[in-house]
């Protein structure tokens, strides 16, 4: 995977974990632990690149910590823009899940 698209994907899912926080603030700790990234060729300069990671969530000022998976897929036409479908699930310490789903075209 490509340093860009690597971390054009880290922050979709940073993203999606602070609006499965609704918080006012989403500043705190991040990780993904990247499980899959399958890029494949489509032809006439089209790729299709599934993504799969783990992820979790720790918010500043509380005790708040989300432990979830992320999935998605990215499109790259031959012109160069993407289309980027991405979900993750978080679930917190009391069992309650969040779920947030990110669509963006570029």
């Amino acid at each position: 995977m490509n340093k860009k698209f690597s971390i054009f994907v880290t922050g979709l899912s940073l993203a999606a974990l602070c609006t499965a926080a609704s918080a006012d603030n989403c500043s705190g700790t991040y990780t993904n632990a990247w499980r899959t990234a399958d890029k494949q060729d489509l032809g006439k300069g089209i790729t299709l690149t599934n993504i799969s990671s783990l992820t979790s969530g720790a918010y500043n000022n509380s005790d708040e910590v989300r432990i979830g998976s992320c999935t998605g897929y990215v499109l790259t036409m031959a012109d160069g823009k993407s289309r980027v479908v991405y979900a993750c699930a978080c679930k917190n310490k009391a069992g309650d899940v969040a779920v947030a789903r990110i669509v963006a075209k570029g």
